[in-house]
């Protein structure tokens, strides 16, 4: 998750989903207006706190690879964040902190953070995804931006999305793929977001579980000695 969302935005843009939508039935509306009061539930989130799993899916002639990383996660705008993994067991207890535009990373072997370029190599996933590019707020405005008149935007069967919350299903699609949205019923934030290929295989995946709006977050949150 240290390495995040790049990918999450080239299949975004690859969707083709940045403009007005000309909804043509009821169904559309409800669902565009869902994500219109997600946009607008965000707006007044100063900060959050989550556990966050990040899924990236490769598929190749030996088969589909899964890589993941599962976090504890804090945010603060605009544009704070903190990481401290939980998973894979290869990266646990890893530290990684981006404000400031620069990004600090503390090996769970060393006793001293290191700086990184935050748009480096190293500062990447297998789909290119970078940290400062990883709260919900990003990835939100990011879908609204892609949206043009010929995407498909309806509610969807929240089942299908693979995450143990509860909340209301919105799908955004068109020729090039397919985004999964699940929405808190309460608060409108997503909680979860799965992006599928036009193969209908799934591509990436981002959960958000135990998500508590405007904490207090001290100065020290965002610090690595």
């Amino acid at each position: 998750m240290m390495k995040r969302t790049t990918g999450i935005v080239f299949l975004l843009v690859a969707l083709g989903i940045a403009g007005v939508i000309t909804a043509c039935s009821a169904q559309e509306v409800g669902a565009l207006q869902y994500l219109q009061d997600a946009q607008m539930a965000y707006a007044q989130v100063q900060s959050y706190r989550c556990k966050a799993t990040n899924v990236v899916m490769k598929y190749g002639l030996l088969g589909p690879k899964r890589y993941y990383n599962r976090v504890r996660y804090s945010f603060e705008k605009p544009n704070r964040v903190r990481m401290e993994w939980l998973a894979p067991g290869l990266l646990k207890g890893q530290v990684a902190v981006y404000r400031d535009n620069a990004l600090r990373v503390k090996m769970r072997f060393m006793p001293f953070a290191i700086p990184m370029d935050p748009d480096g190599f190293l500062a990447q996933d297998p789909a290119g995804n970078r940290i400062h590019k990883t709260h919900i707020g990003y990835l939100l405005e990011t879908l609204m931006a892609a949206i043009t008149p010929e995407t498909k935007i309806t509610l969807s069967d929240a089942s299908k999305i693979q995450s143990s919350e509860k909340g209301i299903g919105v799908a955004v699609e068109n020729n090039q793929g397919r985004v999964l949205l699940l929405l808190d019923p309460q608060r409108k934030l997503p909680i979860a977001m799965e992006f599928y290929g036009t193969d209908g295989r799934l591509q990436q995946a981002c959960y958000f579980e135990d998500l508590a709006l405007n904490v207090k977050l001290g100065a020290k949150e965002f610090e690595l000695s």
